[in-house]
């Protein structure tokens, strides 16, 4: 706050006459009713903008700005007013976000696919890159419904395109960097003990696969290539508790995927996921024909 060689109790108007600068006749009325200390809480102590003030003054931002100088009261620096703004900006918007379960199943589902969490300036954003359009603009549009601000971007790679969903800065996903990546590297954490049916359908969408093997013969797969076989467990472990029967580990290469193959497990988790969104029915493939797929 900034100290004024003025009677705090005074009114504005009282203050400015007494130092021979009379406020515009229109807006005199407002500065009789607030009084030099007001003013002054107002904008120092409460950090409110020159615009704030002008709306509850029913004057202009620059009518305040020449009361606040005339007054001795001084205004704040530009990057002051950037760093206040900055700082409500992320406030507000994280408040009109209302973070529940649906969008935890995304970050979630995502997360144990090729979705990251990159840090910027002490915020964090969620980032899912795919080659499928329809899923990422379905990802998009389902991300923007529950209330966060998304962009979305395509760039040319030299053998693909690929679709990009970037969520703005927010709070939220600073605690889910933490959850995910607090040993330096994605890993499973540690809470994670359930799986909505919206995660684990993001999660299929996003890295699973359907194999058919032999008439009416199926495996499902998902690639869990990216996590310690430590991490797999975990997930084979929850998975079990969920649908009651534990994938096996698979190897792929020089890495493992869980899988499973038998009917009634299929059916388990066709069941418990359920039908792919009417968005993408560019995945029905990996649906088999008795869930409404086409494989």
């Amino acid at each position: 706050m900034k100290h004024v060689d003025l009677c705090p109790h005074d009114s504005v108007y009282s203050a400015l006459i007494s130092l021979g600068k009379k406020p515009i006749s229109k807006t005199g009325v407002i500065w009789k009713e607030i009084r030099v200390d007001e003013l002054i809480d107002l904008y120092w102590n409460q950090e409110k903008s020159l615009g704030d003030l002008a709306r509850e003054l029913g004057v202009s931002s620059e009518t305040v700005r020449r009361v606040l100088h005339a007054l001795g009261i001084g205004c704040r620096s530009a990057q002051e007013g950037a760093r206040l703004w900055a700082t409500r900006y992320t406030h507000n918007k994280e408040q009109s976000v209302c973070w529940d379960i649906s969008i935890a199943a995304f970050v979630t589902g995502g997360l144990l696919g090729d979705a990251y969490i990159q840090i910027i300036s002490n915020r964090g954003r969620f980032v899912l890159g795919t080659v499928n359009e329809k899923y990422a603009r379905w990802f998009y549009k389902s991300l923007t419904e529950f209330g966060v601000l998304c962009y979305f971007y395509i760039s040319q790679r030299s053998h693909c395109v690929v679709y990009t969903v970037a969520t703005s800065l927010y709070q939220y996903f600073v605690q889910q960097r933490e959850r995910w990546y607090g040993a330096g590297y994605k890993k499973v954490p540690e809470d994670l003990d359930s799986l909505s049916p919206l995660a684990c359908l993001v999660w299929y969408i996003g890295d699973g696969t359907l194999q058919r093997r032999a008439q009416n013969s199926y495996c499902v797969y998902l690639h869990t290539c990216a996590f310690s076989t430590e991490d797999q467990e975990h997930l084979r472990e929850v998975l079990q508790c969920l649908l009651g029967f534990k994938p096996r580990m698979w190897r792929k290469g020089k890495q493992y995927v869980l899988g499973f193959s038998k009917r009634s497990q299929i059916e388990e988790w066709f069941e418990y996921i359920g039908q792919y969104p009417q968005e993408l029915g560019c995945y029905q493939h990996k649906w088999p024909v008795w869930a409404g797929g086409t494989c």
